[in-house]
């Protein structure tokens, strides 16, 4: 059984029975999840939304934009990200371990952290930049020096930061016949710099490249610049790891499903396993988007995951 509480004149009402046109998504590139939908209650911005299926919580966040009405209005709603999106801060870390960089980021903002141990030392003064843009530099910074893929998101008032190998799902699921598999190179490197953000030093600290592909597709070239020093061994593997994600040509898919026990776990930045061998699809795969409608008590998701 689903419900749809907002915190309404001081209380939790379940306003599900007078809203419909429900819908929420997320992106692997964007943290705070959305949903929306239309209801005759005329709700206040900034109030509190709550979708649960049965006693689980689906979605915690609020209320960011309305429109009004005749009798019904439409309502946009973010969770709890919001804030790390919307705050912008000054902050410095010296020689801070990815981990302790976030905490304090997060105690800045009083937002509750539950934090991966991180151990890539971050050393960098950040200002005018939005908190989320700043996790996310500390992570991309650990995730080219080790290979691990950290996922940031608010699960309630909380910001959790895990690895994605941890991140399994098995929903029930069917798959539909509408597929289609794009490809592109648009975000292709075929050849990657690490050098130092040093106006007096522009040495390159290390390069990788993949000569067969830049006969074929050209010379796509990528400089990455480090504030912190780094020692030779740190530096290529920053250099390896950029060129093994982005020296290919990219294939994404969507794909409809209708989904049974634990469909409302399907969300971006989860891997869940998927097999189309027709369409060279068979394995686990991170979910780039998620897409999810209710419409009386019917629930459908489509995803898209990138390989």
């Amino acid at each position: 059984m689903w419900h749809l509480y907002a915190l309404y004149n001081g209380k939790w009402v379940d306003i599900l029975s007078k809203s419909n046109t429900i819908g929420w998504g997320s992106d692997k590139d964007t943290l705070a999840v959305s949903l929306s939908f239309e209801s005759l209650y005329n709700l206040e911005e900034g109030t509190h939304i709550t979708l649960k299926k049965d006693s689980k919580v689906v979605f915690l966040g609020l209320v960011i934009s309305k429109n009004k009405g005749k009798v019904k209005n439409s309502y946009t709603c973010m969770d709890y990200a919001f804030y790390l999106n919307k705050n912008k801060l000054i902050i410095q870390f010296n020689k801070v371990n990815g981990t302790n960089a976030i905490k304090q980021l997060c105690s800045k903002l009083g937002i509750k952290s539950n934090i991966v141990q991180i151990n890539t030392l971050i050393t960098k003064i950040h200002k005018d930049s939005e908190a989320s843009k700043i996790i996310e530099d500390i992570l991309e910074r650990s995730h080219l020096e080790t290979n691990n893929i950290y996922i940031k998101e608010m699960i309630s008032d909380t910001l959790y930061v895990r690895k994605l190998s941890d991140l399994k799902i098995k929903p029930k699921i069917l798959i539909g016949k509408d597929i289609t598999v794009n490809s592109t190179i648009e975000n292709m490197f075929t050849k990657v710099l690490v050098v130092s953000s040093d106006e007096k030093n522009n040495r390159v600290l290390a390069s990788a490249q993949d000569r067969n592909n830049i006969l074929k597709f050209g010379m796509l070239q990528e400089i990455i610049t480090v504030s912190e020093k780094k020692d030779e061994s740190k530096a290529k593997n920053m250099a390896n790891n950029f060129l093994k994600e982005n020296n290919k040509v990219a294939k994404d898919v969507t794909i409809p499903l209708v989904v049974g026990d634990l469909g409302e776990d399907i969300i971006a930045n989860r891997m869940i396993n998927i097999s189309i061998p027709t369409m060279g699809v068979d394995g686990w795969y991170r979910i780039k988007s998620a897409s999810h409608t209710l419409a009386k008590n019917n629930h459908k998701v489509s995803i898209s995951i990138e390989f």
